[in-house]
């Protein structure tokens, strides 16, 4: 201006023009929709993209270098991508192509099992550069793109049914259709009768799944002949001729062929080569298993020509029966099936069952242990022996009429004696009697002197008929059994601590217990103080030995008073009053009573009947003599109150002393 020009600054900015040199994906389907990322240079502030003239959406400059978007809609072909900035536009290009979307219209062959596996060839348009084929919503496998129309590739897995077949390229994928269809295998899950001759010609009902258009049935790896598919799940047949044993039943369809079995059986006829046991009772019963071959499919066992019961083929070579009643001696056994009847035979014998007439002895106790001979008929053979349906142990056969046997432990009771042999079991009965064991639960007294001679009370049960009583180990003497739980008895001499109190019976002895406990009798040493008034009174401490459970003390043959047991060594008591003179101190507990003694002394008290001379003056210092009885011992002497000095007890009647001064007067 007139005035001048303005300052120099940086307002205005000059901006190269954009370019784009990539694109990346730089192919996509016609519908648009893809999302690509587009790359160049000064790209930042660009405000507009195009691709093939139409502009893309979501539009994001990421850096200077980098812009991503999403494709319009576009025509099949080579479309340019351009980006527009303050700086201008880029070049038009080629970079991206629009791709039209694949169609299908056939799969050959069309259908095939749902296990996969079938190779195809799969027609249509636009599949060059295919990313994928699906099949079912399964990708495909083996898939090679022989040109734009033809696509080869192996079926995978999938579901019985109509399935869609897609393919996938840069331009899409096709619409979904139900241009393939998976055929479920077939299953075979019977075939009736499943069992038959090995010359064939059995009329068969072959029942499973799948079974529509069979186009072939085999059994035991031969074709069948006469086959008529009924419907999906049914198919008629006749058998070929085939080895004996298993046979597996195949249908084959488009499904493919369903999985090896054993549903059919070829049948030799049996044979019977044992029958265990091989001898039972004439009442029948007996559970046997009959061994050979060819049992499979058994329709009919008979033993003695009577039908046997309770049939069971556990194989083709086992079968489980129970025999019919029969005659003593051997029976045929015959087993029947479709292949026939095996010949006959002496297998098995019928045997007469035993008897028991007696046991000897017939008693004993419930714990067992007891020798017995049991007698009867029909022993030969015996497996077993129960009494009370306990076995019972060391059983040997002596004969056919005789066995020897020990009892097992039983109940309280009859019991029933039980042979058994291949003939049975004879019938039940009351022979044997368990005698249920003394129990002992208490004794009264419960406790006694070591010396013995204490009377007691038993009580328990199962007392009746009791043999001995011991108390720890030593027999009790005066035993009498007042009832079946009470016993009452003298104690033997024992040693002191617990004893087994143990009673005797034809049922055994009671277990070991310490119920009774043997006292040693206590014993005293010592009494503190020693001596006391003739009056009581005094509080001594008593000490010696077994002084648990003391129930008196006496002294002088009194009772003492506020007895306390301190220990078992320790006792406190007051004495008793008592005559002059020595006391026997006595403690008595459950194991008697101490031996005598003259451990405690009464002391008759003192009398003064004369002093001499009688009177003194008031500073003491008198010598005098005191007269009078029971001084021996004297532990002190006042006059007036005051301790005289220099006593001296002269005798039982005479004390010398000097007087204490006091004041004027008596004293």
């Amino acid at each position: 201006t007139p005035y001048g020009t303005n300052a120099a600054n940086t307002l205005y900015t000059y901006v190269a023009a954009p370019t784009v040199i990539a694109i990346s994906p730089a192919n996509g389907p016609t519908v648009g929709g893809a999302s690509i990322t587009i790359t160049g240079t000064n790209l930042t502030g660009a405000t507009g993209v195009t691709i093939g003239g139409t502009a893309a959406t979501s539009v994001t400059v990421v850096s200077a270098t980098s812009i991503t978007a999403v494709t319009p809609a576009g025509s099949a072909g080579s479309a340019s991508v351009l980006v527009t900035t303050v700086g201008g536009t880029n070049a038009a290009n080629t970079l991206y192509t629009y791709v039209s979307p694949p169609t299908v219209t056939a799969i050959s062959p069309s259908a095939g099992p749902t296990v996969g596996g079938t190779s195809v060839t799969i027609t249509g348009t636009n599949f060059t550069g295919a990313t994928g084929v699906t099949i079912g919503g399964t990708a495909a496998t083996s898939v090679t793109v022989v040109s734009s129309t033809s696509i080869t590739a192996v079926t995978p897995a999938g579901a019985a049914g109509s399935a869609s077949v897609l393919v996938t390229t840069a331009g899409g994928t096709n619409a979904a259709n139900t241009l393939y269809s998976y055929v479920a295998a077939p299953t075979v899950t019977a075939i009736s009768p499943s069992t038959g001759p090995t010359s064939g010609g059995t009329s068969v009902t072959i029942t499973g799944t799948n079974l529509t258009g069979a186009t072939g049935v085999t059994i035991g790896g031969t074709v069948a002949t006469s086959v008529t598919v009924v419907s999906s799940t049914s198919i008629t047949a006749v058998t070929p001729a085939g080895t004996a044993g298993s046979a597996s039943v195949l249908v084959t369809t488009a499904g493919g062929t369903n999985a090896a079995n054993t549903l059919y059986s070829y049948v030799a006829a049996p044979t019977v080569t044992a029958i265990s046991p091989s001898t039972g009772p004439t009442s029948g019963g007996t559970s046997v298993t009959i061994t050979g071959t060819n049992f499979t499919g058994a329709t009919g066992v008979t033993i003695g020509g009577t039908a046997a019961t309770s049939v069971t083929v556990v194989s083709s070579t086992s079968i489980t029966a129970v025999t019919p009643a029969g005659a003593a001696g051997s029976a045929s056994v015959l087993v029947t099936t479709s292949g026939g009847t095996n010949a006959a035979n002496t297998l098995y014998s019928y045997v007469a069952a035993p008897t028991v007439t007696a046991i000897s002895p017939s008693t004993g106790p419930t714990s067992g242990g007891t020798s017995v001979i049991i007698t009867g008929t029909n022993f030969t053979g015996a497996t077993g022996v129960t009494i009370g349906g306990t076995a019972a142990t060391s059983v040997t056969v002596v004969s056919s009429t005789s066995i020897t046997a020990v009892t097992p432990a039983g109940t309280a009771g009859s019991a029933s004696v039980l042979v058994t042999t291949a003939g049975g079991t004879n019938a039940a009965n009351t022979l044997f009697t368990y005698v249920a064991a003394p129990t002992v639960t208490a004794i009264s007294p419960n406790s006694g002197p070591t010396t013995g001679g204490t009377s007691v009370t038993i009580t328990g049960t199962n007392f009746t008929g009791a043999t001995g009583v011991t108390i720890g180990g030593t027999a009790a003497t005066s035993v009498t059994v007042v009832s079946s739980t009470s016993i009452t008895a003298v104690t033997p001499a024992g040693s002191a601590g617990t004893a087994s109190v143990l009673v005797t019976t034809s049922g055994g002895t009671n277990a070991a217990n310490t119920l009774f406990t043997y006292v040693a009798a206590p014993t005293v040493t010592a009494i503190s103080p020693n001596s006391g008034p003739t009056t009581g009174g005094t509080s001594v401490t008593i000490t010696g030995t077994g002084f648990t459970g003391t129930t008196g003390v006496t002294i002088g043959g009194t009772a003492a008073t506020s007895v306390t047991i301190v220990s078992a060594t320790s006792i406190t008591a007051v004495t008793p009053a008592h005559a002059a003179g020595t006391a026997s101190v006595l403690v008595t507990t459950s194991g008697g009573t101490n031996a005598a003694n003259t451990l405690y002394s009464y002391v008759a008290a003192p009398t003064v009947t004369a002093i001499s001379p009688n009177a003194g003056p008031a500073t003491g210092g008198t010598s005098v003599t005191i007269t009078g009885t029971g001084f021996t011992g004297a532990t002190g002497v006042t006059i007036g109150g005051v301790a005289a000095t220099s006593v001296t007890v002269v005798s039982a009647t005479s004390i010398t002393a000097v007087t204490p001064a006091g004041a004027a007067g008596t004293a």
